[in-house]
């Protein structure tokens, strides 16, 4: 798998994904502990931050975890079925939310991490024996109104909240 080592290379997976699904990995979410060893996330991580990897897990682990807890108690709050979740990276968001089969969650990113990250989620589903036919997977530009649109379409009309919890 590749990583982004230019600027504006964005069609490549970042190293900082790398960082968080490795942080999101020491936290209770359930499957990031499975996505960061299938990704590798660790060797990634000590590669980008070396000898400062140890002290800013603490904080960095804490930070995504009550980030992605913040985001699905508001999901929760707010009682939307549809979900669209943008520049998604390797996330078990759609894999979590889509336990309740009246949710419908289309993950979305760039296409080489859509590939890398769908292989992740599906490698967990198989893994676990879960179906999830009402998680779909879209290579989606954010800088891209048409891309946004035509993906929305997913929804059929009805109402979706959007989110962005990497």
């Amino acid at each position: 798998m590749r990583y982004n080592t230019e600027m504006n290379d964005y069609d490549i997976i970042s190293p900082t994904a790398y960082l968080t699904a490795y942080w999101r990995g020491m936290s209770d979410i359930p499957y990031a502990k499975d996505v960061s060893e299938i990704l590798g996330a660790e060797k990634i991580a000590r590669d980008l931050l070396g000898d400062l990897l140890e002290p800013s897990s603490w904080f960095g682990s804490v930070m995504i975890e009550t980030r992605n807890k913040a985001m699905k108690r508001e999901v929760e709050r707010m009682k939307c079925r549809n979900i669209y979740g943008l520049a998604e990276g390797a996330l078990p968001t759609g894999l979590i939310m889509t336990q309740d089969p009246a949710v419908q969650y289309l993950h979305t990113d760039l296409p080489d991490m859509l590939r890398a990250s769908e292989n992740v989620l599906r490698k967990i589903m198989v893994k676990d024996n879960l179906k999830r036919p009402n998680l779909k997977f879209q290579a989606v530009n954010v800088l891209d109104e048409k891309q946004l649109l035509s993906a929305a379409e997913f929804f059929r009309g009805k109402p979706f909240i959007v989110i962005y919890t990497r």
